[in-house]
C-alpha cells in the first residue's frame, strides 16, 4: 500500500486557489488526526459505521479525543 504523506503549505495554496478557495484551516497532522468515513454496506453494524481512511502515526492505533470537524450531505 502506498500513502500520502500530505501536502506542504505551498501544494495546499495552490489547490485551494484552483478551486477558489480563499479561507481554509489547516488541522494538525499528529497522531490524533484521523480520517474517517461512514460505511454504506450492508455488514455495517451500529458499532461499525466509520472507517479510518488514513494512516494515523500512532502505532497503538485510534486516539480518542474530545472534538472533530464533520462534513455532512443529506443521504439520497
Amino acid at each position: 500500500d502506498s500513502y500520502s504523506v500530505g501536502a506542504s503549505y505551498v501544494i495546499m495554496s495552490t489547490m485551494f486557489r484552483a478551486f477558489d478557495v480563499w479561507e481554509a484551516i489547516n488541522l494538525d497532522g499528529g497522531g490524533s488526526s484521523t480520517f474517517a468515513v461512514r460505511r454504506t454496506d450492508a455488514a455495517a453494524s451500529s458499532t461499525d459505521l466509520f472507517e479510518t481512511r488514513n494512516r494515523p502515526t500512532d502505532t497503538a492505533g485510534d486516539r480518542a479525543v474530545v472534538d472533530g470537524i464533520a462534513i455532512v450531505r443529506p443521504l439520497k
